[in-house]
């Protein structure tokens, strides 16, 4: 497993994660050929200084990072190109493990769904994965092992819970930038410069989520909230606002569309 991987599809998820096994030294460069047709993915090859596919067999380890809606087109065209037990790692956002070997005819390839998300690319994303039923314990300490340099390394039993990690680990860090947007936009509206602005926002965003990461076994997040918050001072005028907005029924549909919208791509 990954000693001779086929990369298909090679955008900014599939580079994020090849870039963070590279830098930390789990898998040799070596070991990536990736299909490339121009583009995105070409630029992320060559960046990185990757082998592009040259035809040849033999590869243990596919990883699969195509949109759901062409996956099925291209995907048997690389078959033949695999071992008999090579190991389908999949980043796919709600395209089940079963669908995926419908459109290959062996049967015997393994596939291990996987939902990382872009921090992943400096080893503080998360890496939600579910396992085939058939694999050991063995097995999959030594996937984890690969992985586990791209952050938090989340097994599933059940294949449907996917839905919410891509929901909330896969989609969230788009929702977290939005806001910093938000603040960073706000910012630079009352004075300060764009750079000073992004690097506050940025700052703090890291801080509270470190300080969250610390104090969850003694604290809920709620509870985080509130210590930040005097009562009449700047921190509760601004959460007042935010009520007032009903941001936090906001935050809760767009996560249940991205979780609804995961469902409908299985």
């Amino acid at each position: 497993m990954f000693q001779k991987v086929l990369v298909l599809g090679f955008g900014n998820m599939s580079s994020a994660i090849v870039k963070r096994m590279l830098s930390a030294g789990t898998v040799d460069k070596s070991a990536f050929y990736v299909v490339s047709h121009g583009g995105k993915s070409t630029q992320n090859m060559e960046s990185l200084d990757l082998h592009g596919f040259d035809g040849q067999a033999g590869f243990d380890t596919v990883l699969l990072g195509l949109k759901p809606q062409n996956y099925h087109e291209i995907l048997p065209e690389y078959e033949k190109y695999l071992k008999p037990d090579a190991v389908i790692v999949s980043m796919m956002a709600g395209v089940q493990s079963q669908n995926i070997l419908k459109y290959t005819q062996n049967q015997t390839f393994s596939v291990v769904r996987i939902m990382p998300n872009t921090p992943c690319s400096i080893g503080e994303g998360v890496v939600g994965t579910f396992f085939p039923v058939s694999w050991n314990q063995n097995d999959k300490l030594k996937f984890q092992e690969i992985f586990e340099c791209c952050g938090d390394f989340v097994e599933v039993t059940h294949e449907d819970d996917l839905h919410i990690i891509t929901a909330i680990a896969g989609s969230g860090p788009a929702y977290f930038f939005y806001v910093m947007e938000a603040m960073a936009k706000k910012a630079e509206a009352c004075g300060l410069d764009y750079d000073t602005a992004q690097r506050l926002v940025a700052a703090t965003c890291k801080g509270a989520g470190a300080y969250a990461t610390f104090s969850l076994k003694e604290k809920s997040i709620t509870e985080l909230k509130l210590d930040v918050v005097s009562k009449g001072g700047t921190t509760e005028a601004g959460l007042n606002m935010l009520d007032s907005c009903d941001v936090s029924t906001s935050v809760e549909k767009a996560v249940g569309e991205s979780f609804k919208k995961s469902i409908k791509l299985s």
